[in-house]
């Protein structure tokens, strides 16, 4: 059940006396029934909700940021146009919450009503822009947006459970209230996320277990080979026998096209076989993908749902209050994604072509090991030892399967890899990330998808720089 009348009125009453001034700094509307606004407050920052779902309607402040949504809703753009950078001006409580903003000398009504379950938004003094759901009472776009003159009456005991020591003790309340609520909505979500992603899953499972029929395919290929001289094309069909590697002799009905020669029939057979592999290969690769992804969905059930930018959570970590806190400065990504090798070596790949010119020229000491695939584009790949340390085989193979599977040459199963101390590297100024080196070694790689998928899979500790 959303907020009482009574309750809405001293969110509102809470609003106009605290609030006044702040202004809105990001908006996300993930949900049809919901907007999340990041307001600006006496060198504060703190998300709030304002929600129009028919069981949960509420304005509140948020516990967590608001997840990314897959595809924004229709009324986000129209918000972000027109609310961005407003002030609050006012709140009244009737059939809902409306929230007056000034952006541009003109001024906006933001409407969630509560008994039709939409979001509303309309020009003061002015018509009705955007709804984010088909309104059943009747309102249209360019219909006179009216605000309420009186609020509604309630005689109902309120639910809200004010704290003296919090600096807004009845959007706190509220936020208590539903975040029960919440809870059971974000679990839900993220079950039939799981649900979808373990089809997808099973899909991959089939693609990754086409063995059988790869070994099947290769024999009958093996035996049109054998019998290649004996056959003419234009049969729907032959017998034949021939011997496996194991040395048995064994018989092969063969179905064949017509108009296909045998020499086709036996391309087409050992063609397929090929594709089959490569896409087995791949599926493997995706399939750990996949399974870490299922995996950290389950994590994120058990620790009770809290998904969103916050997702990555350990569980039991229990999520910062996104409430009246100062706004904390976001993190500088590094240039390079981060691996650990079997003994926890550190290996850093670069992510693009200008982060590689960072990685190679600005971050690498001249004794680490720097690695690129040999005769092919893709990012650069370093080591970093400390002086005078060598790279153990088994670290250095890691560090080649990551460089080979960043270049083009990823879908060849064998390829060759440069090596060489960062000292020996001269940056090509005709080219961002193109560098000349001397005194290179070169290591002959077959890739070991095991390897490569438990550098590709494996969390970086904690304790790794």
């Amino acid at each position: 059940m959303p907020l009482f009348a009574g309750e809405a009125a001293r969110i509102a009453q809470e609003a106009n006396e605290l609030l006044l001034g702040a202004f809105i700094q990001k908006i996300s509307a993930p949900t049809p029934q919901e907007v999340f606004l990041e307001l600006r407050l006496a060198r504060k920052s703190f998300w709030l909700v304002l929600s129009a779902d028919t069981q949960s309607g509420r304005l509140s402040l948020a516990d967590l940021r608001p997840p990314a949504p897959t595809q924004p809703q229709s009324i986000q753009q129209a918000l972000r146009k027109h609310l961005m950078g407003a002030k609050f001006l006012e709140a009244r409580a009737h059939w809902g919450l409306w929230l007056l903003w000034h952006n541009k000398q003109r001024r906006f009504w933001l409407w969630a009503h509560w008994k039709q379950g939409y979001l509303a938004l309309g020009e003061a003094d002015g018509a009705w822009l955007s709804f984010s759901s088909t309104p059943r009472d009747g309102l249209k776009t360019r219909m006179p947006c009216l605000p309420p003159s009186e609020a509604e009456t309630d005689t109902r005991p309120s639910r809200l459970v004010l704290l003296p020591d919090t600096e807004l003790p009845a959007l706190h309340a509220a936020a208590t209230l539903f975040r029960a609520q919440e809870t059971q909505a974000a679990n839900r979500l993220l079950q039939t996320q799981l649900a979808r992603l373990q089809k997808t899953i099973a899909k991959v499972q089939a693609e990754a277990c086409r063995l059988p029929h790869i070994q099947q395919l290769q024999a009958e290929g093996e035996a049109l080979a054998q019998n290649l001289s004996h056959l003419k094309r234009g049969a729907p069909s032959v017998t034949l026998e021939c011997f496996h590697p194991d040395g048995s002799l064994k018989t092969h009905v063969l179905k064949l096209n017509p108009a296909k020669t045998p020499l086709e029939e036996m391309e087409a057979r050992f063609h397929q076989a090929k594709r089959l592999r490569r896409g087995m290969e791949i599926a493997k690769a995706r399939l750990a993908q996949l399974e870490a992804q299922a995996n950290a969905l389950r994590i994120q059930i058990e620790a009770g749902g809290q998904g969103g930018e916050e997702g990555g959570r350990a569980a039991g970590e229990r999520a910062p209050m996104r409430g009246f806190s100062p706004r904390a400065k976001p993190e500088k990504a590094q240039p390079y994604r981060e691996y650990v090798s079997a003994d926890g070596q550190p290996i850093w790949v670069g992510r693009g072509a200008q982060h590689n010119e960072v990685l190679s020229f600005q971050l690498a000491m001249p004794w680490h090991l720097w690695l690129h695939a040999r005769g092919q584009s893709g990012a650069h790949v370093l080591l970093p030892l400390n002086r005078n340390e060598e790279a153990k085989p088994q670290t250095l193979l890691d560090a080649a399967h990551l460089a080979w599977h960043y270049s083009d040459g990823r879908k060849e199963p064998v390829g060759e890899v440069s090596y060489v101390e960062a000292r020996y590297l001269k940056k090509h100024k005709g080219q961002t990330g193109a560098v000349f080196l001397t005194r290179e070694k070169t290591l002959r790689l077959r890739i070991e998808e095991a390897r490569l998928n438990r550098l590709l899979y494996r969390p970086v500790p904690p304790s790794c720089p």
